[in-house]
């Protein structure tokens, strides 16, 4: 049950990620492009390590597939940065609780895990409270601007963790994991490219009035987000090699509980950088997460 554990270790360093990068977003980055382009850039830095370390050989197919999973990662995290300007980081994260409701059956045709009754009875509950916390106005039907670009994150993200799963079956995890940083790489340069073509030239909000001390801090934050994030990609690529793919997906959606605690934790010492306390519903949020961990129970239940 290794994997049970580094899907639950995963989660926790997304919350801090998710965190520090809705101040990001609303405070340095001017474009969810940038956001996801640097993150990109910087999911290219584990190929260092290719400097004492070798890969397996291995076919095309499964380098062209891990690296499209890379890609697709790059694409996924635009639509979740563009999310956050929609909406705190604890809806959005619980928004993410879609991709599982599809996943299994995806897993279940293209790679062969199997389904059980109590299974299909979790997805159906996490999908229930997922769009209730969703809502805006459930009289009139109205949700979060959010929705959209998150089922959209979503989908890309259920290509990802399908094409990883496959990957990890034919590679070992090493050599899997360097080709998925590449295709990070190249969804960041494609970024690059297409800031270039759209004459992007300001991409950051610094000011002149902010001083050194500002660039050098926002800088130092976004170094320590990235190397949290390549930590808890390695840790969910490690997971989904060692697991039921659909499993670790389920698990990892502790991580909106993981970041509303953190959030209400550290706001009475930095009330300027929780948004999360701040914007009330609080306790409604907590029912909705709580609405879906029983469904993550039941889901982890039905598969043992």
């Amino acid at each position: 049950m290794e994997w049970l554990l580094l899907a639950l270790i995963a989660p926790l360093l997304w919350a801090v990620v998710a965190l520090i990068d809705d101040n990001l977003l609303r405070g340095l980055y001017r474009s969810p492009v940038l956001a996801a382009l640097v993150s990109g850039i910087c999911g290219m830095a584990p190929m260092l390590s290719l400097v004492w370390l070798n890969i397996q050989p291995t076919t095309v197919a499964v380098v062209s597939l891990a690296g499209l999973a890379g890609l697709l990662t790059v694409v996924y995290y635009y639509f979740y940065f563009q999310a956050l300007e929609y909406d705190a980081p604890s809806v959005v994260i619980s928004l993410f609780s879609l991709a599982p409701v599809a996943l299994p059956f995806f897993a279940h045709f293209l790679v062969g895990e199997n389904l059980k009754i109590m299974q299909i009875i979790g997805f159906a509950i996490v999908l229930f409270f997922t769009f209730m916390l969703a809502a805006v106005d459930v009289k009139k039907f109205r949700f979060s601007k959010a929705l959209l670009p998150i089922s959209i994150a979503a989908i890309l993200l259920d290509g990802v963790l399908l094409s990883e799963k496959y990957v990890y079956q034919h590679v070992n995890f090493y050599s899997g994991f360097m080709f998925f940083s590449l295709g990070m790489g190249v969804g960041g340069l494609l970024l690059v490219i297409l800031m270039i073509l759209r004459n992007f030239n300001k991409p950051f909000h610094f000011k002149k009035s902010k001083g050194l001390r500002f660039i050098v801090t926002a800088l130092i934050f976004v170094a320590i987000t990235e190397v949290i994030n390549i930590a808890a990609e390695f840790t969910s690529n490690l997971a989904v090699s060692k697991g039921p793919v659909s499993l670790v997906e389920v698990i990892q959606n502790i991580q909106p509980l993981y970041m509303l605690t953190l959030a209400l934790l550290l706001y009475p010492f930095f009330p300027k950088y929780f948004r999360e306390a701040r914007y009330g519903r609080v306790r409604f949020k907590f029912l909705m997460m709580a609405g879906i961990m029983v469904g993550v129970a039941l889901t982890v239940v039905g598969k043992i």
